[in-house]
């Protein structure tokens, strides 16, 4: 009779513990989607700022949470031998973190903005591609700190398995100097504000317009529409020239001539070639921005030497271009209608 009684109660529990794991199954959604719209309500009132992307990257965590309560709630039904009740108690508290630490890791984009308040009250700017530098590595080290909460619930000397790492790493350091060298490129190019995506820079034989800053290398599309992908640590060490800091670009060119050309035909010559820059629509004509000139500047080898120096209205390269292009080609028809000889080489 009290074996009956026995298998009886044992029967009523497993048939409740069932019970609560199907109608979590069944309404942990219902539930979950009730919470995040009471939670937006609330939000919304307050004037919260991203409150609803914030609500939404919790959603999924929550789903989980919710499976695993109720999967919780089953196991306080059961009657299980020590140590089975043991490793569930782990397991569930093992979940409990990671669903914890996997919702403020979802967060972590969406309050993005707190970047920008912090950097209101220090008084700095805080670029787009650096609040993602930074939101990446709050990412790696919330990841780090929730592996290492998991494993102190499993016993785990979190303590010795770091000391252990550290052996490890320097390990891992030594073979991997070049990344270590490009992430502090990476920590250079957001803090000295070299650049940002966006901008269209030049270094050595490399010009064009900046696609991506990565944790690495960056990304860079040239003037050919191809990618060139280069490691951070040889950018921070060599000359940029950022043609998007500037308005314009410049065009300085020395043009030679025989010493014989008489004043009069260098006088006309100049100021032809002066009036049309100062009429050209591709010229920065602000007088305190641009300082426009064509000059003569010194005899030299039996030439006298005429010195251009003029700038585009935008600093894009082929405006740039556009606007050496038709300057050549009017200059070219100055001298030609002047019989005036152009003595090579030309320096462009």
């Amino acid at each position: 009779m009290d074996f009956e009684y026995i298998k009886e109660i044992i029967t009523s529990q497993q048939f409740l513990a069932l019970t609560i794991v199907l109608f979590t199954l069944i309404l942990f959604r219902f539930v979950a989607d009730f919470i995040m719209h009471q939670a937006k309500k609330v939000m919304a009132s307050s004037g919260f700022n991203c409150s609803e992307q914030i609500i939404d990257s919790f959603k999924t965590p929550l789903y989980f949470a919710l499976i695993i309560t109720g999967l919780y709630a089953s196991t306080l039904m059961l009657v299980l031998p020590p140590e089975v009740s043991i490793f569930f108690d782990k397991l569930i508290k093992s979940l409990i973190t990671i669903t914890v630490f996997w919702a403020l890791y979802n967060a972590l984009s969406p309050c993005a903005f707190i970047f920008d308040n912090v950097s209101k009250a220090v008084g700095a700017k805080l670029s787009s591609d650096l609040k993602i530098f930074f939101i990446t590595i709050s990412k790696l080290i919330l990841l780090f700190i929730g592996v290492m909460a998991t494993l102190q619930i499993w016993g785990i000397n979190v303590a010795a398995f770091i000391g252990g790492l550290g052996l490890v790493g320097i390990a891992v350091a030594l073979a991997a100097q070049d990344t270590l060298k490009n992430l502090f490129g990476t920590v250079t190019i957001f803090f000295d504000n070299t650049f940002v995506k966006g901008d269209t820079i030049k270094m050595k034989d490399i010009e064009g317009k900046v696609e991506l800053i990565g944790i690495r290398t960056t990304t860079i599309k040239d003037n050919e529409l191809g990618y060139v992908i280069i490691p951070n640590s040889t950018i921070i060490n060599e000359p940029i020239i950022n043609y998007s800091r500037r308005a314009f670009r410049v065009v300085e060119w020395k043009i030679c001539v025989q010493s014989a050309t008489t004043y009069k035909k260098l006088d006309e010559i100049i100021n032809e070639m002066t009036k049309w820059v100062e009429d050209s629509p591709l010229v920065e004509q602000d007088k305190k921005v641009a300082k426009n000139y064509i000059l003569l500047n010194s005899f030299k080898d039996g030439m006298i030497e005429i010195e251009c120096h003029f700038y585009s209205k935008s600093p894009d390269k082929i405006e740039y271009l556009r606007l050496k292009d038709a300057a050549m080609r009017a200059f070219k028809q100055m001298f030609e209608a002047h019989d005036i000889s152009i003595i090579p080489p030309t320096y462009v």
